[in-house]
């Protein structure tokens, strides 16, 4: 009985290994996904993979899908090219709304540096339809979904960064 209770049980013991390497390979198998996923919406947006994922987690806040968030972040920095390159109505946009598309060694701006400034004239806008004009002249037809990321302004946005970093999900 003593050898069959142990055969038993190395027999239990290989299932529970098993087992537990096949999970360990699902999760190392998902974390590469994950991974993998977060690199290439980060180059399809043009902003680092870390903006990116705090910037998921803000949006995700304020109940804003990661599509829309890609869709608003594509069209901000096809908008800071078109400025870059001369575009006169889009470099107008910029302009009048006192956002800066150069930083201070005159390469253009990221999309994830200059969404703090967009938030901050969002916030300040007189009225819905203001708001929702800057939205849409900025991140397109969808704009006005990230609206509620943006509303509280550059600081807020911060304040939703910074906790993604502290939750360590950046």
């Amino acid at each position: 009985i003593a050898s069959a209770v142990s055969g038993a049980m190395h027999a239990v013991q290989a299932v529970l290994v098993a087992v537990a390497a096949g999970s360990l390979a699902m999760l190392i198998t998902k974390a590469l996904e994950t991974g993998s996923a977060i690199v290439d919406m980060a180059a399809r947006v043009g902003i680092g993979t870390d903006a990116l994922q705090e910037l998921q987690y803000a949006a995700k806040l304020v109940g804003v899908s990661n599509e829309t968030l890609e869709t608003g972040l594509r069209k901000l920095n096809q908008r800071l090219g078109e400025a870059a390159a001369g575009g006169k109505p889009t470099l107008d946009l910029f302009a009048d709304l006192g956002i800066s598309i150069r930083d201070a060694s005159g390469q253009t701006r990221s999309a994830a540096d200059v969404l703090g400034d967009f938030a901050d004239k969002i916030k300040a806008g007189e009225s819905p339809a203001e708001r929702t004009r800057l939205a849409m002249e900025a991140f397109g037809e969808r704009g006005t979904a990230l609206l509620p990321m943006l509303a509280g302004g550059a600081e807020q946005l911060k304040a939703m960064r910074d906790e993604a970093q502290r939750l360590g999900l950046v």
